[in-house]
């Protein structure tokens, strides 16, 4: 059976599920919140920050006021659709990179296991970093072109829906093709290398804007300053290192999150013990991958969502977006090696 058969079949059912309400994910709180002002003004920051996230759930309250439909029914099956295209951009990006049509795996199918996560938020952001990923292998194969720069700049507003995904995505983009990308821009006329520029300027002062006001957004969230720096390690796995916070806002202890940062407190000796051993795990992590034989650009993908693990959890799994490209260098076509 063909994959995009297995593909279509899916969504195909996960569809007619949305439809009968078997089940329905919500619009989250910042967005209804946004959507409930009356005039909103774009040049508060508190708002503005979340401008980019509103954008990419609108078609929800658009064809939910047209079609007269709940626009958390719309919202779902939205969810289902980016699922659906996340998993085709895998079998797409499989397709380009392997050398035969055999060695595709099934990793496909897991953006449809994940519709759930997080009431279907992080769909946007896997469909957002999957449309990068895409966009970048095409970018090495040079098959660059006015539809891949486009689908670049669309994939920074759908991994917008998390300030940590967000910077997943500015820091892939980067290590990955910078001189790529350098190369490009000092090719053609004059005029050619004008408008790339330009273009490039502006695309650029768009992501470190919003970088920078969500970055804000976080450390004033967690206290300011050098506080908020070290506080907003207790967001992801740098929970080890700093679980007050954590501790300070849990209503109760049951949570496992919270009972781990207790734990952790419990003893100065266990503490340590546990830093340490979480500095030791990650050190023989980061050996495992520089020896691992697959290809440096699905090494790239896995540190960058490790090192924004350290400060969020949903940030760590955006390591998800790596699958499809994590393969042996002898299944790769020798263009893209």
């Amino acid at each position: 059976m063909k994959l995009i058969h297995i593909n279509s079949a899916i969504t195909l059912i996960a569809l007619l599920l949305a439809s009968f309400n078997f089940f329905k994910l919500e619009i989250w709180s910042q967005i209804e919140y946004i959507n409930s002002i009356a005039e909103l003004n774009i040049f508060d920051p508190s708002l503005l920050v979340h401008l980019p996230r509103f954008l990419v759930v609108f078609p929800s309250y658009y064809f939910g006021q047209v079609l007269d439909i709940d626009e958390n029914k719309v919202f779902t099956i939205y969810v289902v659709l980016l699922a659906s295209l996340t998993s085709l951009i895998w079998i797409k990006a499989q397709r380009m990179l392997i050398l035969k049509a055999r060695n595709i795996n099934y990793t496909f199918i897991l953006p449809f296991i994940l519709l759930f996560f997080i009431n279907g938020r992080f769909m946007f952001a896997l469909f957002g970093l999957s449309l990068l990923m895409m966009g970048l292998i095409k970018l090495k194969l040079k098959l660059i072109d006015g539809i891949t720069i486009v689908q670049i700049m669309i994939s920074f507003l759908y991994a917008s829906v998390s300030s940590g995904t967000f910077s997943v995505a500015i820091l892939f983009l980067f290590i990955t093709s910078w001189r790529l990308v350098l190369r490009s821009l000092l090719t053609g006329n004059f005029f050619a290398k004008f408008l790339k520029i330009l273009s490039m300027i502006l695309f650029l002062t768009f992501l470190f804007y919003f970088f920078f006001l969500f970055l804000q957004k976080n450390l004033d969230y967690y206290g300011g300053g050098l506080e908020g720096t070290f506080n907003i390690l207790s967001h992801g796995l740098g929970l080890v290192l700093n679980p007050a916070p954590v501790l300070e806002n849990c209503s109760s202890e049951n949570g496992l999150i919270c009972s781990v940062s207790s734990m952790l407190l419990s003893s100065t000796f266990f503490h340590t013990i546990s830093v340490i051993s979480f500095i030791i795990f990650y050190f023989v992590l980061f050996c495992f991958l520089y020896f691992w034989k697959i290809h440096l650009f699905a090494k790239q993908a896995i540190v960058v969502s490790l090192v924004g693990g350290f400060f969020g959890f949903t940030t760590l799994m955006s390591i998800i977006f790596s699958f499809p490209i994590i393969l042996k260098y002898s299944k790769l076509r020798r263009d893209f090696i």
